[in-house]
C-alpha cells in the first residue's frame, strides 16, 4: 500500500474518531472490547509497513542488472522475513556448481565443529641430530598445505589466498636439531584413500580447477612453487601428491643444510609411528 494512502487513511479515521468524541455518541457496549495496543489505523503501524515497502524496492533495484545477466542456465532468489523479494527462475532446476561449498561447509561444521583442526606432522627416530631412517610427512587433509610465495602466484587473489606454510614446518623440523636423514623424506597420505578425481567431473575440471585429491597436499599438486609458470608450460598436478609433498619438504631441508643420504623413495605410509618433530595446523573456516 503507497505510504500516501496510509497517511491518508489515518488522518482522515482520526478526524471521524474526533467529530464522534465531540459529540458525546456513546460506543455501544456490545462493540465495546479490549483496547488493541496499536489502533489498526495509527502511525505506529507505517514505519513497519514502509520498511517493507523499502526494502523490497531496494533489493530490486540493487539486483536488476543482476537478474538482467541471467542466463537460462541460472537462477538468482533473495528473500527476507519469508517473503520472496527477488525471483529470477526460482522454479528453475540448474546444476549447484560450487554452490555445493555452502553445504559442504555446513555439514564439515555440523560434523567436526569450529575448533576442528588439520594436523601435517613431520615424524622420525631422531638420535642426536639424525634422524634414523626415513623422516615421515604425514598428511592431515590440509587443503591449503603450501610453499611461501605459491599461492601469490595463483589466479584467486581477492581475497588474497590464505595456506598454511610448509617452510615454517621445514624450520621446525631444523629448529628440533635435525641435521642428516639417514633414509628418506617419505608423504603418508594413508588418513584417506588414493582416490585422485571424482568421476563425473568434466573436462577440465580434474588437475585444472580441482584436485587431485590426497590427504597430502603440497602447492595443490604442482611439483613446482609457482602455479602462473606451471599452468602457462601445460605442467599440471600429477597422480602422486604425496610423493610431490615430499620432494618439497626435501628441497627445504636441503636448503636449511639438513643432508638427505636415502636413495630417493617418496612414499610409504607408515602405520606405526615414530615421535614426531614437528607439525603445521590449521584451524578451519579460514578467515
Amino acid at each position: 500500500m503507497p505510504a500516501a494512502l496510509c497517511g491518508g487513511l489515518y488522518v482522515g479515521a482520526k478526524q471521524v474518531a474526533e467529530r464522534n468524541l465531540a459529540s458525546g455518541r456513546p460506543v455501544p457496549s456490545d462493540e465495546a472490547g479490549p483496547e488493541p495496543a496499536a489502533a489498526l489505523l495509527s502511525l505506529r503501524r507505517v514505519p513497519d509497513t514502509l520498511a517493507e515497502l523499502g526494502t523490497a524496492a531496494a533489493f530490486d533495484a540493487a539486483f536488476r542488472s543482476v537478474q538482467l545477466g541471467l542466463n537460462d542456465e541460472s537462477c538468482f532468489v533473495v528473500s527476507s522475513g519469508g517473503r520472496r523479494l527477488v525471483d529470477a527462475g526460482g522454479d528453475r532446476s540448474v546444476v549447484p556448481a560450487s554452490n555445493t561449498k555452502l553445504l559442504t561447509a555446513v555439514a564439515a561444521l555440523e560434523l567436526l565443529g569450529p575448533d576442528a583442526t588439520y594436523v601435517t606432522d613431520a615424524v622420525g627416530s631422531l638420535s642426536g641430530d639424525t634422524v634414523q631412517g626415513d623422516l615421515s610427512l604425514v598428511g592431515g587433509g590440509d587443503p591449503v598445505l603450501s610453499t611461501d610465495g605459491f599461492t601469490q602466484t595463483q589466479k584467486y587473489q581477492d581475497p588474497p589466498q590464505v595456506y598454511t606454510s610448509l617452510d615454517d614446518l621445514a624450520d621446525r623440523i631444523v629448529a628440533a636439531g635435525v641435521r642428516t636423514v639417514t633414509g628418506n623424506i617419505v608423504g603418508d597420505e594413508s588418513r584417506y584413500d588414493t582416490r585422485r578425481f571424482i568421476p563425473e567431473w568434466q573436462e577440465g575440471i580434474a588437475r585444472v580447477e580441482g584436485g587431485p585429491l590426497s590427504a597430502l597436499l603440497v602447492n595443490d599438486g604442482y611439483d613446482g612453487d609457482d602455479w602462473a609458470e606451471a599452468r602457462a608450460t601445460g605442467n599440471l598436478p600429477g597422480d602422486d601428491p604425496a610423493a610431490a609433498a615430499a620432494a618439497h619438504l626435501q628441497r627445504l631441508l636441503e636448503a636449511c643444510g639438513v643432508e638427505i643420504a636415502g636413495d630417493g623413495s617418496r612414499v610409504s605410509p607408515r602405520p606405526v609411528r615414530p615421535p614426531s618433530l614437528g607439525s603445521n595446523r590449521r584451524r578451519w573456516p579460514r578467515s
